[in-house]
Order: C-alpha cells, then structure tokens, then sequence
C-alpha cells in the first residue's frame, strides 16, 4: 500500500488557506498513484478554534468545505482520503459538537469516525466543545482493513493514574481483529515529546499491528506543532516524516523510506513557532530592545533566521546605568547579526525628577521606583517604533525570570510575543551557542556568552547577586512549576533522587556548593515566595512558544489572589 502523509500548517478559521493545502496534497497524492492520504486532526477549520465554533456558520463552512473534497477533487478515480473536519452533536444531548474523521473515496464519504478520548489536561480543554463518541469506523484499503483513531484516542494508557481513561479505542478495534490503525493528529512539540510519540506506536503496533500516525506541522499562539509524522510496521518504523511537508511510504518496497529523521531540536520549534506567529500575524517586521544581553540577542538571531535580518530592528537604549560593553556588545551583534541598528538613549533621572516635582509626597521611596522607570521608558520607545511602523515588539524575557518576576511591568514585559518565555536561563545559553555551532562562526559574541547577566538598573547590579546562581534557579523553578515541589526537603530529594533539569557537572557544582550554604533552605523558600508572588505579571506577559511540558499560559492555571 502507498501512502501520502500530509503534515499541512493549518490555522483556524482560514478555510481558505487550510483547503488550498487540503488540496494540494490530496492532488500530490493522485499524481504519485497513491492508495491512501492522510491529513491531521481538524485540517478542515484548523486546530485549537475553541470558542469561534460558536459563530454562527462556522461549522456550517466547515460542511460546505468537507462536501467540496467530497464531491469535485475526490470526485473521480482517487485514493482513499482521511481528513479531520468538526460537526453538530445532533443527538440533542451533551456538547454540541464532534471532532470528526472523514474517510473519502471516489465521491462519496466510506467512513466517519468520532473522536473518543478528549483530553482536559495542559492547554487541552476539549471536553468543552465536543461530545466523546463510542463507534468504531473501519475502512478496507488494498484488502486489509484499518480502524480511524483521532490523536488522544491512541494515548489512552500514559502511565499516570491522573489521565487514564475508562474506554480503550485502540482496544475496541483489537478485541474484534482489527490491528491496523490510521490517527490523525495535532499533537503539540514538547521536549522528548516526538521519540515519547513513536515509542508509544511502536507498543501499540506490536509484532502484528500496522500504524500510520500524521500529525500537522506549524505554530499556532503558543503552540507549535512538530510534524515528524511516521508509519509503523511490525515493530519497525518504516517512514518518518520529520520536518518535511510530503513523505511517501510504499510498503511492497523493501527497504525502509525515511525523509528527514526524527528530531528533537527545540531551537527548530523556536523558529517555527515564531515564523509563524509573525506571518500568521499578518507583520512584516519586528523590532527588539537589545541590551547586549544573552536573551535579547537569542531573540533577535531567531528573528533574522526567520524572516530575515533587513526585517529586524534592534534598538540599543542605554542609560547612564549601562556599562560600555553592553553597549558594545549590542551594536557588534547587530553587525554579526547584519539587522537594523539604532542607538537611542534615555535620561531616566531628569524623568524620575519631573515626577518628583509634580508628586511632592514625603517619605521613604523604594529604590526599585527609580530603577523600573528605565524598563518603562524603553518600552515607550518601542512601542513607538511598532506603532509608527507596523513592526511587532518581540518581548525576551526568559522563563527563570518570569517565574521570579524579575521583569518590569509594561517596560522590558512590552511586546506581542515572546519566543524564548518558555526556556530556562541555561536553556537560552544552551541555544545561544547551539545558534553560534550551527552558523559555524561567533555570531552571537563571546562576551555575551561568558559576563554575569545583568538587568543593568542599578550600579554594579548583577542577576544573581539580586537571586541565587542561574543553574540552581531553574532547577528550583522547574521543581516548583512542573513537578510542584514548593518544600525545601522534597526539592533535595528531587536534585539527587530522580533525573531533574540541572543535568551536567556545572550545574551540578553549583547546586552542591549551595546546598552546603547555611541561608540555602531559607533562600529557597524566598524563591517560592517570589513565585507565587508573581502570578498577577505572568497573566500580563506575551504569549510565547511552549517547549516544557507545563509552560506559563493556558496551560497552568492559578488564581492571581491566593492564601
């Protein structure tokens, strides 16, 4: 049997764009002679519409597109076609629409399948949309017969009690012998998440069991999706998709047929997930205050990567604050970089005077007042260069930061969107000289790489004086927002019992030597603190590209006001 796989980027709501993709590979497929086309999880009106399939004629577009596949490019000789589309629960009870799949062939609709399984966890909320369905759907193709799946319908069993399901889809087909499965999908990149993907097929496919697994590709608000759609056989992957569009498998040939092979680099999210965003976005450019600093220069790289450096505005704003090297190492990257350079400086102390004549209050004031008033102001100056020339600001705020609420409200916080707010402090390091190996030159220069971050607000200030080491932070935040360790025992258990972020030596020294410290405990619970201090700021940032499995956003949910 030969089959097409389809990783399209759709995008919701653009029917248009999604059917002129739709279409295109449907075509691909009947050019090359293919038995089957595969098409991902709501290719029709595009995944994660949420609450727009409430609009009055949204599924009724959505029909009116299933019907022209159906009825003009599936109207002749053509192979059996599997694409994802939404309908009406007609039944008159529960949620009042259906995650559907469409099999077509030769004009006519041979199968549709119901999704069964709708994930309520993360940034999943699809129990809020859609009534679960209990029906198989098996179609015949070249004499072997096939059960349709759709996506969480193949992640019954995860390994944690928290989202096991009571029905089995993939046991409902095996208990009546049906072995062979086609899931189509939009399953979002996390990291580990591809190889977690295909290990999960290769167990469901056994020794007997055939699997095509399609998912879409392309990055959707604050999600990406990876592509790296596959095809398993006897406990074999014989096709994986990777990064590429199209990827044809014929499984009469012996051999197996691999496009590009499976990968897990987060830096490749990144850019797709911000090319993405901007070009979904309908911008043509992007401007960035850079600081001469690690997280504003692995913004803008991803920026020139993307959409190419003469679209790129990196705007240095130094204060009589800033130190000549950060002033230099700015102007430099931007030279490596080859992206626009403007230099416009601020005089936060003739501002922070002027306020002061006209707010004459007596008493102490908090030191931090006269600091933020920098972030405020280059924000304004940024916000004037988006507003005056159409330009999205890019945020660069990491997620160590954001977790601590080490950021400014409405100053370096300003922007669209913001790429890197789902990486740690080291994991932007770790980008940062991935980005540097892949250009086979310093692009991103060394002193960035090697001087103690600063947000440069205070003389001499440094990030880690004003917290605690970088690899002890994020192993501190990733405890606390993933795995919801918030005590000081229980995170010494979690450093040096299970496999926890602060992976390599460097990071290992560093959190040795502060467990070793007398103040470590009560510095730990100060970060705790400052993270569940800091809610009201993480519901104002920019979205940004979600890479961890539990990422600020949509899918962590807290209250801003707590006990």
């Amino acid at each position: 049997m030969k089959t097409l796989l389809c990783q399209i980027n759709t995008t919701p709501n653009d029917f248009t764009g999604n059917m002129d993709q739709i279409i295109a590979g449907i075509r691909h497929g009947i050019k090359e002679k293919v038995d089957l086309v595969v098409l991902p999880e709501l290719a029709i009106p595009g995944y994660l519409c949420k609450d727009m399939m409430f609009r009055k004629g949204f599924v009724e577009q959505n029909l009116d597109c299933l019907n022209r596949l159906v009825n003009n490019i599936c109207s002749g000789e053509s192979p059996h076609v599997v694409v994802g589309y939404i309908d009406r629960n007609y039944s008159g009870e529960g949620k009042p629409f259906r995650n559907m799949a469409a099999v077509i062939k030769n004009g006519r609709i041979v199968a549709t399948y119901q999704k069964a399984l709708l994930p309520f966890y993360d940034v999943f909320d699809e129990g809020r949309y859609f009534q679960p369905g209990t029906d198989r759907a098996v179609v015949e193709i070249r004499g072997e017969k096939w059960g349709i799946c759709i996506c969480e319908d193949l992640w019954n069993d995860k390994g944690s009690d928290d989202y096991n399901y009571r029905f089995n889809p993939v046991e409902n087909y095996r208990v009546r012998g049906i072995c062979n499965i086609i899931s189509i999908n939009s399953s979002p990149f996390v990291r580990g998440k591809p190889k977690k993907r295909m290990d999960m097929v290769l167990s469901i496919a056994g020794s007997v069991g055939k699997v095509i697994y399609c998912n879409q590709m392309g990055g959707q608000d604050e999600l990406v999706f990876d592509g790296n759609s596959f095809i398993v056989e006897r406990n074999r992957v014989r096709s994986c998709a990777g990064l590429e569009k199209y990827q044809i498998y014929d499984s009469e040939l012996e051999s197996d047929q691999w496009g590009s092979l499976l990968r897990e680099e987060t830096y490749d999210m990144l850019k797709l997930g911000l090319q993405d965003y901007i070009r979904k976005s309908r911008f043509e450019r992007v401007v960035v205050g850079s600081s001469g600093g690690i997280d504003s220069a692995v913004v803008l790289s991803l920026a020139c990567d993307e959409i190419g450096p003469d679209n790129v505005y990196g705007i240095r704003m130094p204060s009589t604050i800033s130190s000549d090297h950060s002033k230099n190492d700015a102007e430099q990257l931007h030279k490596n970089l080859g992206c626009h350079d403007h230099l416009v400086p601020i005089d936060h102390m003739s501002f922070v005077n002027r306020i002061r004549d006209g707010l004459p209050i007596e008493g102490t004031i908090n030191p931090v007042a006269n600091e933020n008033i920098q972030a405020r102001l280059r924000g304004l100056v940024l916000m004037y260069f988006s507003n005056a020339y159409n330009a999205l600001l890019l945020s660069t705020g990491n997620k160590t930061e954001l977790a601590l609420g080490y950021c400014t409200l409405y100053g370096d916080m300003n922007g669209g969107f913001c790429p890197i707010n789902d990486l740690y402090k080291m994991q932007v390091y770790e980008t940062a000289r991935l980005y540097n190996d892949r250009s086979n030159k310093e692009i991103i220069p060394n002193n960035i790489l090697t001087k103690a971050p600063s947000a440069e607000l205070a003389p001499g200030q440094t990030d880690e004086a004003s917290l605690l080491p970088y690899p002890v932070l994020d192993t501190i935040v990733k405890g606390y927002v993933e795995h919801f360790i918030g005590d000081f025992k229980s995170f010494q258990t979690y450093c040096f019992g299970a496999e926890h972020f602060a992976a390599g030596e460097t990071s290992t020294l560093a959190l040795n030597k502060w467990f070793l410290t007398p103040t470590a405990e009560q510095e730990y619970n100060r970060m705790i603190r400052l993270i569940n201090n800091n809610e009201f700021k993480r519901r104002q940032a920019a979205p940004g590209i979600k890479v961890t499995p539990i990422a600020f956003g949509i899918g962590r949910r807290l209250p801003i006001v707590k006990g």
